[in-house]
């Protein structure tokens, strides 16, 4: 494989990692205005309807998001020192 065929691949991978990234983003969005929705609803409820899972879900989001940007990181100076 050549160093223009490698270097292509790369912007493969990196139009993947950036498209999971805007992806974990919307998700991450829905999860926030789920939350803040269960939230008003429990006003008129003696418990909370926000489930423990949905902040361990926003919480998860957050480390894949990191690892996203690491990977892109990554990939992007393995990339330029070619």
């Amino acid at each position: 494989m050549s160093i223009a065929e490698l270097r292509a691949a790369f912007e493969v991978v990196l139009q993947h990692l950036g498209a999971a990234g805007h992806h974990a983003r919307g998700a991450r969005e829905r999860l926030t205005e789920t939350h803040e929705v269960l939230d008003d609803l429990s006003r008129d409820h003696q418990g909370s309807l926000v489930p423990p899972e949905l902040a361990k879900a926003t919480d998860m989001l957050e480390r894949v998001l990191a690892a996203l940007a690491e990977g892109s990181d990554a990939v992007e100076s393995f990339s330029s020192a070619l």
